[in-house]
């Protein structure tokens, strides 16, 4: 299984948990109100967490179904280099064509892209979806190929890789490295927490699924995304 399947597969269950645990409590919640307005809060604290669930699974479905059909189409041989582009707390791969009109291939992170010489031939597959054949191994697109430079701070991968090379790739395709590469996101999971709670007036227990919930939705993001821990 591909490391960025296994990657959203992790964190759409990780959503799907958080999703259950706030759905049980509300049951629970709906099953004991005394009053109206408790029975409504413990509603809206069950059907929160149903969409959020529908709409991650759906879309990751859609997702991974469109990137495994790419491979299927004629490939043909492009000259790229492997750019990283940070923009705020995302950090991203992108391959960029050496060819004219320049393009620029948002990709999911494989361990290979730290060892790309820069520039080298791979074989690309698709037009708006772009997947990368770079040594046999399938480097599947995070989003639509690009005419213009993404936003961010620029780093390129040397023209050839260092002696550390190696080294570094299998460091940052460790899990526990891509937990502490994500889990920058979770800084707003307790704004929108507080922000829900205020809402439909919830309190502590409103905070705490939700801010649960959106720190759970943060890591799937960041790998839908293809959030880079190199």
């Amino acid at each position: 299984m591909p490391r960025p399947l296994r990657h959203g597969l992790a964190t759409t269950a990780l959503v799907l948990v958080a999703c259950g645990a706030v759905a049980a409590v509300s049951v629970l919640s709906y099953a004991h109100a005394r009053t109206l307005d408790a029975a409504e809060r413990a509603m809206s604290g069950l059907i929160y967490p149903a969409l959020v669930a529908v709409v991650v699974v759906a879309f990751g479905a859609w997702q991974w179904v469109s990137r495994a059909v790419l491979f299927r189409r004629p490939g043909r041989a492009c000259r790229v280099r492997r750019v990283r582009f940070q923009r705020g707390l995302l950090v991203r791969s992108w391959l960029e064509t050496e060819e004219t009109p320049r393009r620029w291939i948002p990709v999911f992170f494989v361990p290979e892209l730290v060892t790309l010489p820069s520039p080298v031939t791979v074989r690309l597959h698709g037009k708006r979806l772009v997947g990368a054949e770079i040594d046999g191994v399938r480097s599947y697109p995070s989003g639509r190929v690009r005419t213009v430079a993404p936003r961010g701070r620029r780093t390129d991968n040397p023209a050839q890789p260092d002696e550390d090379a190696v080294a570094r790739a299998k460091t940052a395709a460790r899990w526990p490295r891509q937990l502490r590469v994500d889990s920058a996101l979770l800084v707003t999971a307790p704004v929108v927490g507080v922000f829900w709670s205020f809402l439909d007036g919830s309190g502590f227990p409103g905070w705490l699924g939700a801010t649960s919930t959106t720190g759970a939705l943060a890591f799937w993001w960041a790998s839908l995304r293809g959030s880079d821990p190199s």
